[in-house]
């Protein structure tokens, strides 16, 4: 729960800075090798990307099946959480409904 509320704060902070619309980064820091389950650590690191949009708004999307169409995406491939309390949650969703479904990640 720490990482997410380190991961808000940070994505909190690039809100307010206006040369970051292309943002493009991943949740994984190689402090927390290790640290957390091996699990989190393969979806953090390979297959969530942290993604801005021009209108200032943060979300998540998986990193193999974003060039898709919508219609062609496994459910889940995007997370827009509006709290720390539902980041978690929807990390967590993420990782139950659209990892196994997702035929583009290998």
């Amino acid at each position: 729960r720490e990482i997410f509320s380190r991961l808000y704060q940070l994505c909190s902070f690039i809100i307010g800075d206006p040369m970051d619309e292309l943002l493009n980064m991943k949740l994984y820091s190689m402090g927390e090798e290790g640290n957390i389950n091996r699990t989190h650590t393969v979806i953090r690191r390979d297959v969530l990307e942290i993604r801005r949009t021009q209108s200032g708004e943060i979300f998540f999307q998986c990193a193999f099946c974003k060039h898709c169409s919508r219609g062609d995406r496994a459910k889940q491939s995007t997370l827009a959480p509006q709290s720390i309390e539902s980041l978690y949650r929807a990390v967590i969703r993420f990782m139950m409904y659209h990892v196994p479904a997702c035929e583009h990640i290998p």
